[in-house]
């Protein structure tokens, strides 16, 4: 019963807010944007104050990462980044593949990047740029 009472209430007061802005809302071209505003502001009041006791507390737990294919993911990630880039730069390639080093940390670290594309190497490291700073880079021309 009680939650009732906060559910009228709350509605109660949310109209006559609601009321109130809709009087002061200006003609014209903002007043439909206005009441679509005031509408949703009216639910987001109407549900916050009403607490309803069916919703309860809702815990959020993240998801556990599976650390099996976290690998699998860093490489294809970085394989993604630099075929990106050395698309939208308009360097062809046929494949990209990628050497990695597992830390004892159990981080993974890109050691080398084999690149086969038939364009000049000089070409290729200059559109990469800080991609492959601070790794070794291997373009096979075919």
């Amino acid at each position: 019963m009680n939650s009732l009472n906060s559910i009228l209430i709350s509605f109660c007061v949310s109209c006559i807010l609601m009321g109130t802005l809709y009087i002061i809302c200006p003609e014209g071209k903002l007043s439909k944007p206005l009441q679509y505003i005031f509408g949703l502001l009216f639910v987001v009041m109407v549900i916050s104050a009403a607490k309803l006791p069916f919703i309860g507390n809702i815990n959020f737990t993240p998801p556990e990462i599976n650390t099996e294919n976290y690998e699998e993911m860093e490489i294809s990630s970085a394989k993604y980044v630099f075929s990106y880039v050395l698309t939208k730069n308009g360097i062809n390639f046929k494949e990209i593949s990628l050497c990695t080093d597992n830390l004892p940390d159990g981080s993974i670290v890109i050691s080398k990047v084999i690149i086969n594309s038939d364009c000049e190497s000089e070409e290729i490291i200059k559109v990469l740029g800080d991609l492959v700073k601070t790794r070794e880079v291997e373009i096979i021309n075919e």
